[in-house]
């Protein structure tokens, strides 16, 4: 009985000491190159800003129900996007609700393959905005605004855009 013990006791110490040498996952947050510039192609090329004042977890940013990016404070991201109508949600990142914010409500964009798409997030009260900037202004935005978000990857369907219709 008393080796089988020392071999609990051996392997139970083993599995409390292997997670210290394992590697620790890491990611850099940011990117420092800036593409913000008219798509060339026949997607419309988005932009959107999440201002310092804008405290708080990460945004999720959804468009048409699909995940496109969780935005920190003073932080940007950008995307190519269908042109047309599009739906976009807004949330605080909370894993408790099961991201089924996504799907409810948000707001109606129109985004242009011919213009620069920028948005900034804001807040009112307690609800998240999906807020248009002027083309005239977006040149100084785009240098207080330098740091790019990269640490998430888009789920945004872009095939849909190119696909020919299913209709009958």
């Amino acid at each position: 009985m008393k080796p089988l013990k020392h071999i609990l006791v051996l392997c139970l110490m083993l599995f409390m000491v292997l997670p210290l040498f394992a590697k620790v996952e890491q990611w850099d947050t940011y990117g420092a190159e800036q593409t913000t510039e008219k798509s060339q192609n026949k997607m419309a090329h988005i932009v959107i800003i999440r201002p310092d004042s804008l405290k708080g977890k990460a945004i999720n940013i959804y468009i048409d129900g699909e995940y496109v990016s969780s935005l920190l404070p003073g932080a940007y991201t950008e995307e190519l996007v269908c042109p047309g109508r599009h739906r976009v949600n807004l949330a605080y990142t909370n894993p408790y609700t099961r991201y089924q914010e996504k799907r409810k409500g948000g707001q109606m964009v129109v985004f242009m393959n011919d213009k620069q798409n920028v948005y900034m997030l804001n807040k009112t009260g307690d609800t998240l905005q999906f807020l248009h900037y002027p083309e005239k202004d977006i040149p100084a935005l785009l240098k207080r605004y330098d740091k790019r978000q990269k640490h998430t990857i888009s789920r945004l369907n872009k095939r849909k855009c190119t696909q020919p219709s299913a209709a009958k």
